[in-house]
């Protein structure tokens, strides 16, 4: 087995580039990212499923590949697949949280200020252990990160700054509202009498309370707010975060929950920081690393040489204007290459090309060797041979010669008109001809001009009808105007 694992360490070590090891971090920075929203974003419960699945699949991966069981590596790529959607089926609620908070990150860090925030802190504390004291039935509910309106029905615009005598007053016995939750956000209590979304699983009655608690647990399923519920009949006071519902026994308890909650979804930079530069990040860091290197050996690693054929076409750059390449027609080359299966997907075998420089031709025959050179591969891939590696070409001169333009007509016009005047423009073009020619045109022809559809004076376009081993430069549009005027018969 360690035999089998070095051998596996030394192809790695022969085939990997330093892009590989740039696209392993970017997957592994992607994966890391979205563990981070997990973790702050799905109850932890969820979070922990999700990490489970993640380590048995790099587990069980890791194991087929070495001991090359080729079929299970298959079915675990599709595996890879079905678990994908099973995660967004079976976390779907989690996800939806996650893309909440997306949507609105950075909309309530910092709001407020450190000072108010403190100040709230205080506040909701000492109001709750009074409450809890005297027994009085209460629900306040604080907003976090995620929105939370389409949770919540009914209740009362207020837009009051939090302070004990609201609080006390909205909670009296004889009010209206004292049954529905409170809902704060920042320093504000943005409005009263609401009523909160009752819990999947309802905790046990005879240790929360009734339906108050059911509420504080049900709206912290579906969102990140913390729901504090006091209890009527025993005078406890009860925490629900990330769908949980646990029990405080003090007001300093309470303190130190509400002003890690606050904080954390009320913090600076700074804080936000601290937040991710922690032991338990840092061992998500490393586990996204892990699973990035397997979904890159699994996916993208082939330590295995291959060769593929391909037939490649010659193409000239470079050649002055004034040349041309006679012989041989475009032509295609065989050409073989070796590489890694990962490194044949890097290339587009329609843009393969053996390019070859003209820029100094020589007249005559010229016999071109084709080699490495002449045809660019991304690395890892070496050519092998081309079939066949010899190229003879015929390269001549030409020279630039001004000639007059001449327009043909074919027809008659109508019986009722008369051509006055037909005539090219412009009168000559620029032509390059080979300097071998032996007879060089001393005139260029347009396309036939049709009289007989001649009905008005007008400028018409036609093109011009090169002579053989002809033709223009490279920069120049193969066709000309013709002025054609007429007149009636008699005039």
């Amino acid at each position: 087995m360690i035999e089998r694992f070095t051998d596996e360490l030394d192809d790695f070590l022969l085939t990997i580039r330093f892009v590989d090891f740039l696209d392993i971090f970017v997957v592994a920075t992607i994966i890391y990212l979205i563990m981070m929203w997990l973790r702050e974003s799905t109850s932890e419960s969820a979070t922990r499923r999700a990490m489970v699945i993640l380590l048995l699949y790099i587990g069980v991966n890791l194991l087929a590949r070495l001991y090359d069981m080729y079929l299970f590596q298959r079915i675990m790529q599709v595996l890879g697949l079905v678990l994908l959607f099973a995660t967004v089926v079976i976390f779907q609620s989690d996800i939806r949280r996650m893309l909440d908070r997306l949507a609105t990150w950075n909309t309530t860090r910092g709001k407020g200020g450190p000072r108010r925030v403190i100040q709230v802190v205080d506040i909701v504390t000492e109001a709750v252990a009074r409450m809890a004291e005297t027994r009085t039935g209460a629900i306040i509910a604080i907003k976090g990160k995620e929105p939370w309106e389409y949770h919540i029905q009914g209740g009362i615009d207020l837009r009051g700054i939090v302070s004990l005598p609201l609080l006390y007053s909205i909670f009296q016995k004889d009010t209206p509202g004292h049954d529905g939750a409170v809902l704060i956000e920042g320093h504000h209590v943005i409005r009263f009498a609401a009523h909160l979304p009752l819990a999947t699983n309802v905790p046990d009655v005879s240790q929360y309370g009734g339906t108050r608690h059911a509420a504080a647990l049900g709206l912290s399923e579906l969102c990140d707010a913390f729901v504090i519920a006091v209890s009527e009949e025993r005078g406890t006071i009860s925490v629900a975060e990330n769908g949980r519902m646990e029990e405080v026994a003090t007001a300093g308890e309470l303190k130190v929950r509400l002003d890690r909650f606050w904080r954390t979804h009320y913090a600076s930079v700074k804080d936000v920081r601290r937040i991710w530069l922690t032991p338990r990040s840092f061992r998500f860091a490393v586990l996204s690393l892990a699973f990035a290197t397997l979904l890159w050996f699994q996916f993208a690693y082939s330590p295995d040489q291959i060769t593929r054929i391909y037939n490649v076409p010659v193409e000239f750059r470079n050649l002055p204007p004034d040349w041309e390449i006679v012989e041989p027609l475009p032509s295609l080359r065989q050409v073989s290459i070796t590489g890694s299966e990962q490194a044949f997907q890097l290339i587009n075998p329609a843009d393969l090309a053996i390019s070859l420089d003209m820029s100094d031709p020589e007249p005559g025959w010229t016999e071109l060797v084709i080699s490495r050179e002449h045809i660019e591969l991304p690395p890892g891939l070496e050519l092998n041979r081309i079939d066949p590696p010899e190229l003879q070409i015929r390269a001549r001169r030409l020279q630039r010669l001004e000639l007059p333009v001449e327009v043909s007509t074919r027809g008659t016009l109508p019986d009722d008109l008369s051509l006055v005047e037909i005539r090219p423009d412009p009168d000559t073009v620029s032509v390059l001809a080979p300097e071998e020619m032996t007879r060089i045109p001393d005139r260029i022809y347009t396309a036939p001009i049709n009289l007989s559809r001649i009905t008005e004076t007008g400028t018409y376009r036609a093109s011009l009808e090169l002579p053989e081993g002809v033709r223009l430069p490279p920069d120049a549009v193969n066709e000309v105007g013709v002025s054609v005027r007429v007149a009636p018969v008699g005039e």
